[in-house]
C-alpha cells in the first residue's frame, strides 16, 4: 500500500500536467549524433549477364533497399497507424506516449510498455544490425531506461537532419519482417509473389503487424494470430482516418493470401544460370582483386561479367547431351571469346556444389592386379642412392646387402628387348618392344604380375 501511494504521488503531478509536458518533453533530452544516424544498411550483391540478367546475389540479409516511391503509400499508413499514429506530427519522441508509458513501467516495475517512435525504432533496429557481437547486440535491446534515453536522444538527431519521408523509407528499408525478410521489397515477394509499389491494404497491414513480433506473428507457422493482428491494424487504420471504413471491412473480409515467394538466389549454389561461371568469378574475385565473401555478403554491390546466357544455355545442353549428369567422366565447357578473352559461358555435366556422382565405380587408370599363386604384390620402385657408413652413398634397388670399404651395391637389370620397367600406383610393369610374348607353359591367358626380381609380363598363367 505504501509503495503503491509513493507510486501514485510521483505519477499525479505529471498526469495532471501532461498537456504542459508535452509541450516540453522533446527538451527533456538532447540530440546525440552518432554514427547510426546516417548507417544506411546495403542490400544484396547482385551478379549480373552480359545483358543485365541475374546471375545471382550474395547476402547474409536478404535486403533490397527502395526509394520512397517504390513503396505503396498504404504500407505507409498502415505502419504509421499501428507503430506511431503521431509520427508526422513529434520532433522524433513522442511526449505523450512517453510519460504514458512512463507511468505504466513505473506502476509496473518493468518496462511494460514501449512508448517507442518509428524514428526510435529505427535507431533501435540500426543498432542492432549493426553490431559486432553477442554484448553488442545485447546491449541494442535490452529493456533498460539507459538504453530507451539514448534512442530518444539518438533520434531526436535523426529527425534534424532527415524528412519524416526519409526516415520512414529508411526504416521500412531496415526493419525485419520474419522468415528471413529484412525491409519492405523482401518481405513483399517472400510472403506474396509481390512488389511493395503492388501491396494491397489487407497485404499491407499483415506486414505492418509483423514488425512487432516477428516469430510470433508468422504466417507461415501461426495464420491465426497473424490474421488477427492484421484486422487490428485494419481497424487502426479507420480509427486514425487512414482508411476508409468500408475499405477497411473489405480487407478484413479477405484471408490473408499468403503465397511462398520464395528468397533471392543466394551464392553460386543457387545461381539461376551458370553455376560454375559463377564459381569461376568468385575465385577471381577473391584472388585477383582481394574481396573476399564477407564484402560480397555485405557490400551491396552489382558485378557486371561477360556470361552470354544464350551460350551458356547452349553449353549447358552439349554437356549433358554428351555425357549424362551421373556419369563419372565429366563433360566440359568453356567458351572464350577470340581476340578479347573474355569467357561467354562455362558449363559442366555436374550440378554445382554436388559431390562426384557413385552409381558407376570410376575405371581404374592402373593395371590389373597380379595373379593369384607364388608371385606376391611388392610395391618396388626406382633405384635410390643410400648412406653406408663404409663406403658413403651406394646405390641399390632390392635388399639391403653387405659392402665392403671398397666396393659399391648396384642394381642389376635383366638384358631383354622389351622397354625399361614403369613404376605406376606401386605395381611394376614393363610393355613389349614389339608384340606381346606368347605363353610358353599353358595356353591360358598371361596375367599381370609384379614380384620382387621379375617384372613385366609371366611366362605362364601362375
Amino acid at each position: 500500500m505504501v509503495a503503491g501511494g509513493l507510486v501514485a504521488g510521483v505519477v499525479a503531478p505529471w498526469i495532471g500536467g501532461a498537456s504542459a509536458l508535452a509541450q516540453q518533453g522533446a527538451a527533456l533530452v538532447r540530440p546525440l549524433e552518432t554514427a547510426a544516424v546516417d548507417t544506411r544498411l546495403p542490400g544484396n550483391t547482385r551478379v549480373l549477364a552480359a545483358d543485365g540478367s541475374l546471375i545471382t546475389e550474395f547476402y547474409s540479409r536478404n535486403r533490397h533497399p527502395l526509394t520512397g516511391e517504390q513503396i505503396a503509400p498504404v504500407m505507409k499508413d498502415a505502419l504509421i497507424a499501428i507503430e506511431d499514429a503521431r509520427f508526422r506530427d513529434h520532433p522524433g519522441v513522442d511526449s505523450r506516449g512517453l510519460l504514458r508509458a512512463l507511468a505504466r513501467n513505473i506502476a509496473a516495475g518493468e518496462v511494460a510498455e514501449g512508448g517507442s517512435t518509428i524514428t526510435q525504432q529505427l535507431v533501435k533496429q540500426l543498432r542492432l544490425q549493426t553490431a559486432e557481437d553477442a554484448d553488442g547486440r545485447a546491449a541494442a535491446t535490452a529493456d533498460t531506461v539507459g538504453r530507451k534515453l539514448r534512442e530518444a536522444q539518438i533520434a531526436l538527431a535523426v529527425e534534424a537532419q532527415y524528412t519524416k519521408e526519409e526516415i520512414l523509407t529508411r526504416y521500412l528499408n531496415t526493419v525485419y519482417f520474419g522468415n528471413g525478410a529484412y525491409g519492405v521489397a523482401a518481405a513483399a515477394q517472400r510472403y506474396f509473389g509481390t512488389t511493395a509499389d503492388q501491396l494491397t491494404a489487407a497485404q499491407a497491414a499483415m506486414l505492418a503487424g509483423l514488425v512487432r513480433r516477428p516469430a510470433y506473428y508468422d504466417p507461415v507457422t501461426a495464420p491465426e494470430p497473424t490474421k488477427q493482428r492484421r484486422d487490428l491494424v485494419l481497424r487502426r487504420m479507420a480509427e486514425v482516418g487512414l482508411l476508409d471504413q468500408a475499405a477497411a471491412k473489405a480487407a478484413r473480409a479477405e484471408p490473408l493470401g499468403v503465397v511462398d515467394g520464395g528468397s533471392a538466389p543466394n551464392g553460386c549454389t543457387e545461381a539461376r544460370i551458370g553455376a560454375f561461371f559463377c564459381g569461376h568469378l568468385l575465385k577471381v574475385l577473391t584472388e585477383q582483386y582481394g574481396v573476399t565473401l564477407e564484402q560480397l555478403q555485405a557490400g551491396g554491390l552489382t558485378v557486371r561479367t561477360t556470361l552470354d546466357p544464350g551460350v551458356q544455355l547452349a553449353g549447358d545442353a552439349a554437356v549433358v547431351q554428351t555425357l549424362a549428369m551421373d556419369d563419372p567422366r565429366a563433360a566440359v565447357y568453356v567458351n572464350v571469346e577470340p581476340g578479347t578473352g573474355r569467357v561467354l559461358a562455362m558449363a559442366v555435366n555436374r550440378r554445382y556444389g554436388l559431390e562426384r556422382p557413385t552409381r558407376h565405380r570410376p575405371r581404374s587408370t592402373s593395371p590389373p592386379p597380379p595373379a593369384r599363386g607364388p608371385a606376391r604384390r611388392t610395391r618396388s620402385s626406382p633405384p635410390r642412392p643410400r648412406w653406408s657408413r663404409a663406403s658413403g652413398w651406394t646405390s641399390s634397388c632390392g635388399p639391403r646387402t653387405p659392402t665392403s670399404p671398397r666396393s659399391t651395391a648396384t642394381a642389376t637389370v635383366p638384358t631383354t628387348s622389351r622397354t625399361p620397367a614403369t613404376t605406376r600406383a606401386g605395381w611394376t610393369w614393363s610393355r613389349p618392344s614389339t608384340a606381346p610374348p606368347t605363353p610358353t607353359s599353358s595356353p591360358s591367358r598371361t596375367r599381370w604380375a609384379a614380384s620382387r626380381g621379375r617384372s613385366g609380363w609371366p611366362s605362364g598363367s601362375g
